[in-house]
């Protein structure tokens, strides 16, 4: 409905001037698995049509719910993300290689394990998706992991971003995930998106549609965390000081609209998802789509104290 599908020239955006602590505390030995790592049975697939499969290699059980892929030094990698989480069997996000001089070979590197740990809101445990980006694209530093409605390991109070190291990643490295920094967002993190243009730039989703709140979208700076690849991860720690804006929605820009035309109060809602292309933002909400041009956003960015 042309109504419901609003193009915003310039976004206002509102610093919050939000900080946050560094990551004192790490989840688990990234070089322990956390799930089995042999190759589980291939099982009876169901083929229609022409044409044929095969099965290469299974990781049980994780269980996974969303994955990226990235390449590294000619090699292509997937961090895979947990649904949900649990004490055993659950990872957070485990890295896998999947390419090795150009021979297929899928194989375990490292397991961030911020899902391992005990569900603390079971009947929610099916929101919680660590959905996961790689920024850059190009010789990636970072794997971001939303956690959402049901907390994360170390911090049960809230979800949020965490932002892990993955720059040392390598075929001959025993390299070491270790998160650098976490966010806390009101409104928790059910997805999150890295603009395809500035791979600085992090959008956070969190899929709220209590209409308790006027919907936003929390917009992250993130260029301390980035460069300095030959940093420790204490130096590191020490440097990532993102920065948080806020786009604030319209109240009527997101909410339902009743048979008759008219607009139901109350039932705006935050995006589900967003996707980042060129100079615009695309969001999913719970009841409608809205379209943003960032062609002309500007965040202020001063260098970490």
């Amino acid at each position: 409905m042309p109504r419901r599908l609003r193009t915003l020239g310039v976004i206002a955006i509102v610093a919050l001037g939000l900080t946050a602590t560094p990551a004192a505390g790490d989840h688990t030995d990234p070089r322990d698995p956390l799930s089995p790592t042999s190759p589980g049975l291939p099982g009876n697939g169901i083929v229609q049509g022409a044409g044929r499969w095969e099965h290469i290699r299974n990781f049980p059980p994780n269980p996974g719910s969303d994955l990226e892929f990235f390449r590294k030094g000619g090699d292509i990698y997937a961090s895979t993300g947990t649904l949900g989480q649990g004490e055993a069997g659950h990872v957070g996000q485990r890295i896998i290689r999947l390419t090795h001089n150009g021979a297929v070979n899928p194989t375990w590197v490292a397991d961030h394990g911020s899902a391992a740990c005990r569900t603390a809101n079971p009947t929610g445990t099916l929101g919680l998706q660590h959905d996961v980006q790689i920024t850059p694209k190009h010789n990636p530093q970072l794997v971001i992991d939303a956690t959402d409605a049901t907390g994360r390991c170390h911090d049960p109070a809230g979800g949020g971003l965490e932002f892990v190291d993955i720059s040392g990643i390598g075929p001959k490295s025993r390299f070491q995930p270790r998160e650098i920094h976490l966010t806390r967002h009101a409104g928790l993190s059910h997805t999150v998106t890295v603009d395809t243009v500035r791979p600085w730039i992090v959008y956070n989703s969190t899929s709220d549609s209590s209409g308790a709140n006027r919907p936003w979208i929390d917009v992250l700076d993130i260029r301390t965390c980035l460069g300095r690849t030959g940093d420790t991860i204490a130096q590191k720690r020490a440097r990532c000081r993102p920065l948080v804006y806020r786009i604030p929605f319209e109240p009527e820009w997101s909410q339902r609209v009743r048979p008759n035309g008219e607009l139901e109060p109350g039932s705006e809602s935050s995006c589900h998802d967003i996707t980042s292309v060129g100079s615009r933002i695309y969001c999913a909400g719970l009841n409608a789509t809205l379209i943003f041009d960032t062609s002309k956003m500007r965040v202020a960015f001063r260098p970490a104290q």
